[in-house]
């Protein structure tokens, strides 16, 4: 209507409500649509045809039926997540909203709103349209939390850090290696390395220069352990200080899973590749004990949950999450027949 009523000349006006209606079209409103008027009927099409003239052959018509769709009171609801939209989606509806608030009746705007066009179009044909593909709604109480993390990333990635190490670690050095790492990380303008996995890495150089790397504290090194099935569940296996307890990584999946942001696919591809190949060697050893040893010593599944799912460093579509995390089990199971320590670490560094 607003077009309609835009004081343009007639050709110029018939030329945007095609341009407008051949992109945006409904059922009830298009330029096939039968208008009927005493005992003939028009097309829409036909009826903002210009004439030698120059006047529209039935623009009252055409007026008389538009306004029946017009609802003042109409308010539109809020998404209720049934439906993921796309950055197409919103470019297409960009374009309509343009329209809407009267791109066409002002050259200014019109100038200023191609502009914007242009460069989302650029965006949608560029790599950087990947972060922008998400296949399940995202509520707003996850992009809270999601602001929270980057907000308090640093902290977390010490406590991750201080997760994996060895008890034996000396407290200096894991101060110095979080503060001198995570220094030259917020310095880095594109952070494409994995930074916990990166201290963890530098961390277990330094014990192994120093002396022999142990997951064990004095008294397992001590003593020859015999531990049981239900022993490895309740983390007495080796591994670091908050990484061996699988009633509680249990837990925290749980949670993890019920958040949109998670990358859970990373979890389960890289555990059930990991799982499939231990099992497959525990079973040609012949030791269980070997397998309940490798799954749930070591720190690997706590890697799997937590550091592996890192947003900032992990594949954002679903068929990359899901390769990702089977290379990473493969390379974790390699990793631990040579360096069990660092199998977890290591995959997500490779």
């Amino acid at each position: 209507m607003d077009v309609i009523f835009s004081g343009k000349n007639h050709s110029e006006t018939r030329n945007k409500i095609v341009s407008i209606l051949s992109k945006f079209s409904t059922n009830e409103i298009n330029l096939e649509i039968k208008l009927v008027k005493g005992g003939w009927a028009r097309s829409l099409r036909q009826c903002i045809y210009v004439e030698e003239s120059g006047n529209f052959a039935d623009i009252e018509l055409v007026i008389s039926y538009l306004e029946g769709f017009c609802m003042d009171d109409f308010e539109l609801s809020f998404p209720d997540g049934s439906y993921a939209y796309t950055i197409k989606d919103f470019y297409t509806s960009l374009e309509f909203a343009l329209i809407s608030e009267g791109i066409f009746n002002s050259n200014k705007v019109f100038d200023y709103a191609n502009i914007l066009k242009i460069r989302l179009n650029s965006l949608m044909n560029s790599d950087y349209v990947n972060y922008f593909i998400y296949d399940r709604f995202i509520k707003h109480n996850n992009t809270k939390l999601i602001s929270c993390i980057n907000m308090y990333n640093y902290p977390f990635y010490g406590l991750l850090l201080a997760s994996v190490i060895s008890i034996n670690t000396p407290i200096y050095v894991f101060a110095i290696v979080c503060f001198v790492c995570l220094f030259l990380y917020k310095l880095m303008k594109k952070k494409y390395v994995n930074v916990v996995a990166v201290m963890a890495l530098i961390i277990f150089i330094i014990m192994n220069l120093v002396g022999d790397f142990s997951f064990l504290n004095v008294y397992e090194k001590m003593n020859n352990l015999h531990l049981r099935p239900l022993d490895y569940f309740m983390g007495m296996g080796s591994g670091g200080i908050n990484t061996t307890n699988i009633i509680l990584l249990l837990i925290s999946v749980i949670i993890l899973f019920c958040q949109d942001f998670y990358k859970k696919e990373i979890t389960i591809s890289s555990f059930v590749t990991y799982f499939i190949l231990i099992i497959i060697y525990g079973f040609i050893k012949g030791d269980i004990i070997l397998v309940l040893d490798s799954l749930f010593s070591n720190s690997v599944l706590f890697t799997f949950v937590f550091i592996a799912t890192d947003y900032k460093t992990s594949p954002i579509t679903t068929t990359g999450k899901v390769i990702y995390g089977i290379l990473i089990g493969i390379i974790a199971f390699v990793l631990y027949m040579y360096y069990p320590e660092l199998a977890g670490i290591g995959a997500v560094l490779i």
